[in-house]
């Protein structure tokens, strides 16, 4: 973005002028379903499962990133419906979740930064997880960015992470 020297956010990004760094953390799938949901009791699910109710993209999210986290299709070739009015905001997602109205393919991170009562989240047992990375604007060459990006390409090897 403009005015930012180097962003973490989640991948995939396929954008002319970005450079898409390390990876920094990859989080497990779940299925974020309301507590009452038919799918809510299960120990896991799986991306076949998702296919039988609606899902809620938010409208900002690039095309890639969207794609990967809500396929088009399952691997077995069942459709997976997307909203025609997608929302706007993660609160809003989480409105349509708690309401039962869509279930929604995210990360255990999600219910930390926007979980509200009224949800459960379930393993999505066959989606390969989800990264998190750093991307900067391919023209950038200030050196004290090259430092930053050098010393975060060696730091994710030697940390935990997220599985």
């Amino acid at each position: 973005p403009e005015g930012s020297d180097v962003m973490a956010t989640r991948l995939p990004i396929d954008e002319p002028g970005i450079t898409v760094g390390p990876t920094l953390v990859r989080e497990p799938m779940v299925l974020a379903v309301a507590a009452d949901h038919p799918l809510a009791g299960r120990d896991a699910v799986s991306i076949e499962d998702v296919a039988d109710y609606p899902v809620a993209p938010i409208t900002d999210s690039p095309r890639e990133l969207i794609d990967t986290a809500f396929p088009r299709q399952t691997p077995g070739g069942r459709r997976i419906r997307r909203l025609a009015r997608r929302p706007r905001t993660p609160h809003e997602v989480t409105a349509l979740i708690a309401r039962g109205r869509v279930v929604h393919p995210t990360v255990p991170s999600f219910a930390e930064y926007f979980g509200q009562p009224g949800i459960t989240y379930v393993p999505l047992r066959d989606m390969p997880p989800m990264k998190s990375g750093l991307v900067w604007r391919r023209r950038a060459s200030d050196p004290r960015l090259r430092e930053f990006i050098r010393v975060a390409r060696a730091v994710p090897s030697a940390g935990p992470r997220r599985t």
